[in-house]
């Protein structure tokens, strides 16, 4: 490059100063991958308690399909007897 030499020194310096302030913001491999065990550590954490809390809303839902299951029963019943009843009705009515 055809600069001067006080000028080439200048933009050397600003150079020097920009690499060693970068030198401290810059993160190792190490640092990264003690990052990433960390991150590793909390999301088998995370998937831990989500796991514990899907066997509790399993548990949780067994228990509402007995209930269910009972209720869809007694409506079966109840609407049977409905119908034999106004079936009874209905052909007692057309003997007449």
């Amino acid at each position: 490059a055809e600069l001067p030499p006080t000028q080439a020194r200048a933009i050397l310096r600003v150079m020097e100063a920009e690499m060693a302030t970068l030198g401290d913001t810059l993160a190792t491999k190490a640092e990264l991958n003690g990052g990433l065990l960390a991150l590793r550590a909390d999301l088998n954490a995370g998937l831990a308690s989500v796991r514990a809390d899907l066997s509790s809303l399993r548990a949780e839902m067994l228990g509402i399909e007995g209930k269910l299951s009972r209720w869809v029963l007694t409506c079966i019943l109840g609407q049977t007897a409905v119908l034999a009843g106004l079936g009874y009705f209905l052909l007692e009515q057309s003997r007449r």
